[in-house]
C-alpha cells in the first residue's frame, strides 16, 4: 500500500474517531431538551455520514475506483458542511474536521493513490 493510501486510512480513522465524538456529543444535547426538526435532521445526517465513512474506509483495502471516488465525495460533503459551521463560528471541532477532510482529498488525489486504487 503506497504511503498516501496508508495516510488516508490513518487520517481517516481519526476523522470518524472524532465524529463518534461529536455524534455522541449530539445524542446528549438531543437527550437533553426537546429538540426541533432541523436538529433532529442534523443528528441524522452526522450518522449517515459516520456510517458510510466507515464503510468505506473499511472497503479501501478492496482497491476499488468507486471507494476511492466515495471518499473523495463524501470528505468534499464534509467540507463545505464544515465550511458551512465556521459561519456562524470558529471552533475547535470543525477546524479539525476541515483540516482532516481536506487532507484525505489530498492524499487521494495523489497519482500513488490513483495507481493503486484505480483497480
Amino acid at each position: 500500500m503506497p504511503g498516501p493510501v496508508r495516510a488516508a486510512r490513518i487520517l481517516l480513522w481519526i476523522y470518524i474517531a472524532l465524529m463518534a465524538l461529536a455524534a455522541f456529543g449530539l445524542i446528549v444535547i438531543l437527550a437533553l431538551q426537546t429538540a426541533s426538526v432541523p436538529f433532529l435532521l442534523i443528528v441524522a445526517w452526522s450518522f449517515l455520514i459516520l456510517a458510510v465513512t466507515v464503510v468505506m474506509t473499511i472497503k479501501l483495502s478492496s482497491r476499488k475506483r468507486w471507494v476511492r471516488i466515495g471518499l473523495i465525495v463524501v470528505m468534499a460533503m464534509s467540507c463545505i458542511g464544515y465550511l458551512i459551521n465556521v459561519t456562524s463560528g470558529l471552533s475547535l471541532g470543525t477546524l479539525l474536521g476541515l483540516g482532516l477532510s481536506i487532507a484525505v482529498i489530498v492524499c487521494l488525489f495523489q497519482q500513488d493513490s490513483r495507481d493503486y486504487l484505480d483497480q
